[in-house]
């Protein structure tokens, strides 16, 4: 064959062959630094959305700097502090613009890709989102068994919704692309035999078997050598020459995955049950903490429910009641539900009970979140534990919910980076800081050279 192009077009379908390889990133990388890469500690990044706002006034901290002191709803996060940092003044700004009516739609189909969304019933949301950048880059997606996994407490879709917006926007914050929402998946049953198909109750997972489930995953790049060889013997010099070069990209490849750590080593526990909400929260997270120890995956989002939907009545939270003398009550609305009351009812007789109960659902959900941070943290693993070599990055798509205002989002922010997060502050930013800024750190902190994302203008350190 003497066509140029060959290896151009033999590329193009060796890229449909497997999800293995990123070929634009093989020509370019650098096989010393990526040897030494992956000889160290994984680094992981999980996103964990919670909806439908926060009470603000209870939610942010009183003191900034390190030794801060947790607010109200941040309580369940005692002890932890020296390991979690609280972010003020980070805002959402593609999300601005909007009605009441869509502003959980702007804010949620914005909030990992930091673009503003097409309001239409044929989602836009203007480009991938943070975690789908990750995935995709070589050098985190291709050294497990999934790329990413997109996890939540009810089932994705798509189609027409309120407001003229489609669904996509609410029901997830993963997107592979600009028209590409990757639908989450809602059941813990069903997440079980995706990460653990063919293995029994119980299973230990060895050092040997991670090695050889890393083995597995090379056989597509081993079956795409293979052929590329096979191709090569039918082309010219100057096309030998390009694909000798592209061997040599695979086989480093392939070196890397097999040198990357093979000391993991977890226990499969019994197939969960579906449970319904809210105990479904806990199987999800229990899922999540397992996929990263067993190094199944490096790149997490969930969504604890979608937002601005409908949910039930928050019965099992309690909160004291601004009435003397009737002790605690419980919450007998849904959080959507009572993250609008003092907006839409401020001269209810129960309004003095809103931001009681607002606050009171809010400290609930962190003590689901402190389950997921304690369950990393006690993974020892290198010079530290898995929580420590992670960002766990919980937010949401805006402030109180009846402002619908996405300025200064509660985020909160488990484990650190070296040179970039030093956990274990309150850090109070200029006022507009996008939230974009923090999702290129955390690109940064996986090792990605990533120079913008979104409307960023610079990754945060501090």
């Amino acid at each position: 064959m003497r066509i140029l192009t060959a290896p151009l077009s033999r590329r193009s379908m060796l890229r449909g062959t497997g999800a293995l390889l990123a070929l634009p990133w093989l020509e370019a990388m650098a096989p010393r630094r990526a040897r030494a890469n992956a000889s160290t500690t994984p680094r992981r990044l999980l996103y964990y959305f919670i909806p439908n706002g926060a009470h603000m006034e209870t939610f942010t901290p009183t003191t900034a700097g390190s030794g801060f002191s947790l607010s109200p709803q941040l309580t369940p996060l005692a002890g932890l502090e020296h390991k979690i940092s609280v972010l003020t003044n980070l805002d959402n700004h593609p999300g601005r613009g909007q009605t009441v009516g869509d502003a959980h739609f702007r804010g949620t189909g914005s909030f990992l890709t930091c673009r503003e969304i097409t309001a239409t019933v044929v989602p836009d949301a203007g480009g991938p989102s943070v975690d789908q950048v990750a995935a995709l880059a070589a050098s985190v997606g291709d050294r497990t068994a999934f790329r990413s996994l997109q996890l939540g407490t009810e089932p994705g879709g798509t189609g027409a919704a309120s407001f003229g917006f489609s669904f996509s926007y609410v029901s997830t914050i993963s997107w592979r692309d600009s028209t590409t929402p990757l639908t989450k998946e809602g059941s813990p049953s069903q997440v079980f035999d995706r990460l653990f198909s063919g293995y029994g109750t119980s299973v230990a997972i060895t050092p040997a078997e991670a090695q050889a489930r890393r083995r597995r995953k090379l056989s597509v790049i081993d079956f795409v050598a293979d052929d590329a060889a096979a191709l090569t013997q039918r082309l010219g010099a100057a096309d030998r020459q390009k694909m000798d070069q592209y061997l040599t990209a695979l086989r480093d490849l392939e070196q890397r995955i097999q040198a990357a750590p093979s000391e993991l080593s977890c226990t499969v526990p019994s197939r969960p049950v579906d449970l319904p909400y809210p105990e479904r929260i806990e199987q999800m997270i229990d899922l999540m903490v397992l996929a990263f120890q067993c190094d199944l995956t490096r790149v997490i989002t969930f969504m604890q429910k979608n937002a601005g939907a409908g949910d039930p009545n928050y019965d099992w939270v309690t909160y004291e009641s601004p009435v003397p003398g009737q002790g605690q009550l419980r919450v007998d609305f849904g959080k959507h539900n009572v993250s609008h009351q003092l907006g839409d009812n401020p001269s209810d007789p129960r309004a003095s009970h809103w931001p009681l109960m607002y606050e009171a659902i809010g400290r609930w959900e962190f003590e689901r979140f402190r389950r997921l941070l304690d369950g990393l943290d006690a993974i020892h693993e290198g010079d530290g534990t898995a929580l420590d070599h992670s960002l766990v990055i919980c937010a949401n798509e805006y402030s109180t919910g009846w402002d619908h205002n996405h300025q200064n989002i509660p985020v909160v922010v488990g484990g650190g980076a070296p040179g970039l997060i030093s956990p274990g502050q309150h850090v109070v930013f200029p006022r507009g800081t996008p939230l974009a800024n923090l999702h290129l750190t955390a690109l940064r902190s996986l090792g990605l050279s990533t120079e913008s994302f979104g409307d960023s203008i610079g990754p945060l350190s501090f």
